[in-house]
Order: structure tokens, then sequence, then C-alpha cells
């Protein structure tokens, strides 16, 4: 069998054609929505044998919500273990709070939310990804914003804050039709993997990855993001605890290693 990592690149016809003449093919889709992506993949994605996806919602929703009737199952994020992983907690943290993430409009209310609350005002804040000139006139002179960082840049940028925020995309519009937002990202688990304190966006899938009290703090607005950075800033101790219970939550339970058992799984039943 082929097996393709999103192929954005190939189209219905092509797709068919490798089936015809290789064997069975699958896709193992990272991404909130298959439509999301433009007429070409969407086509596509309903020729594959098989979708392994990484997002909980889809499976159920595969013919319903998305309207293809081949199958689809889910196989969740992870992290590279030798990209990601990290044994001991990053020494130099310069920043109170880092978010890394590409700008996006809900992504940029929250900040926006976020900089109108007087105590985070003062803080050292650094946003870190392509997208967030939108909110560059908003954000205190103390706040910085820093281009996208990716591979081990990515890694370090994140175990530079005392407190790293992990957003979702909660909400997505395909079309002027909305479809089911995110429940995770990879960033739920590379943080983890990265021995860094998180606050993690609440979602329904949350509580089953990480334990709210012991292991990842969640948020479900600006105001309870903002009340949890304030709580947990100056308990070192208590952080320390917390990031490293999501670590040895994480490593090696969801890796990228422990993913691929799964999918080679789902492979050998196809």
């Amino acid at each position: 069998m082929l097996v393709f990592y999103k192929g954005w690149h190939f189209d219905a016809d092509f797709i068919a054609q490798v089936r015809r003449r290789f064997g069975p093919t699958v896709n193992i889709f990272p991404d909130c929505s298959p439509h999301a992506h433009g007429e070409r993949m969407a086509r596509a994605i309903g020729v594959y044998d098989l979708i392994v996806t990484t997002k909980p919602f889809q499976p159920p929703a595969w013919n319903s919500t998305y309207g293809y009737s081949n199958a689809c199952v889910y196989v969740p994020h992870g992290y590279d273990p030798q990209l990601h992983l990290r044994r001991e907690p990053g020494r130099e943290q310069p920043y109170d709070v880092v978010l890394v993430a590409s700008g996006r409009d809900e992504y940029h209310a929250l900040v926006r939310d976020l900089a109108a609350q007087r105590p985070l005002r003062d803080l050292k804040v650094a946003i870190v990804g392509n997208g967030w000139q939108a909110v560059a006139a908003d954000i205190p002179a103390a706040w910085s914003l820093h281009p996208s960082k990716f591979g081990v840049s990515y890694v370090d940028w994140l175990r530079r804050g005392r407190i790293v925020i992990a957003p979702v995309q909660r909400r997505m519009v395909v079309g002027g039709v909305e479809q089911p937002g995110e429940q995770d990202t990879a960033r739920t688990y590379e943080i983890a993997a990265a021995h860094c304190f998180f606050i993690h966006r609440r979602t329904s899938l949350l509580p089953s990855i990480y334990d709210e009290e012991r292991e990842a703090p969640l948020y479900d607005d600006a105001g309870e993001l903002g009340a949890k950075i304030i709580h947990y800033l100056d308990r070192d101790d208590e952080r320390a605890a917390i990031a490293s219970a999501a670590h040895h939550r994480a490593a090696p339970a969801y890796s990228f290693d422990a993913r691929a058992e799964e999918i080679v799984r789902c492979l050998k039943q196809l």
C-alpha cells in the first residue's frame, strides 16, 4: 500500500491511478477539516481506501458532515521524540508567558482580551508565529512579536516561557458552513514532551489526555486564562511539579513511535 501524509499536492485522478496500479492508498490527515484546503484536496480525500485522522470527531461525521463514503479511523497527534523530547525543564526562561502559534481571528481576540487585563500588561510576553500583525497595535509595550520558529528553534522558544499558552481553534467555518473545531493540536503533546508548564484551552477531549489539576490547567476564555497566569506565575515549585507530571504522562505514551504502532494496526486491518 502507499501512505500519504496529508497529500495536499495530489488530486483525485492521481490517487485513483495509484490505487489501480499499486494497491490500497492511505491518507494520514492531520487537519481540522478536509474541506479547508480547496476543492482539489476535498475531492481527493474521498478516493483513498482509508483516512487516518488525528481528529476524534471526524470518523462519526465522515459521511454526514463531510460527505465521504470511504473508511476513516482516529489516531491522535503525537510528538517527535528526536525533536521535541527534553528530559529536564528549561533553565533559562526570560519570558513570563510564551504563545507559539500562527495568528488567526480566534487567537487575535484571545490576545486582545488578555492585553486588556491590567495585571498582565507589565508581564514579559512573547508571541511567536506568522499572522500576528493584526494585534501589533493592541499589545502592551512589554509584549513582543516574533516570526515563526521551526524544528529545534520552535522547541527552544517554548522552553523560554515560565508559562506556555496552548490555544485551539474551536470554530471552523468552511464555505460559510460551520464544521467541528479543534479538540487538540500537535502542540497538545509537543509542549508536554518539551517539559514545559502550559495552560491549555479547555475542550471535551482534554480531560482524557491530561489531568486538569495535576498535569495541565485548562481555560475557557481570556478571563480564566489571565487569572490562571497570575495564579501560577510566582508558584515555581507548583509549575515544575505540574510540568513534570504532564511530561511523564506524554513520554513515551504520546510519541510518534506509539502512534505509529496504532497506525500499523489500522493498516493491517485494511
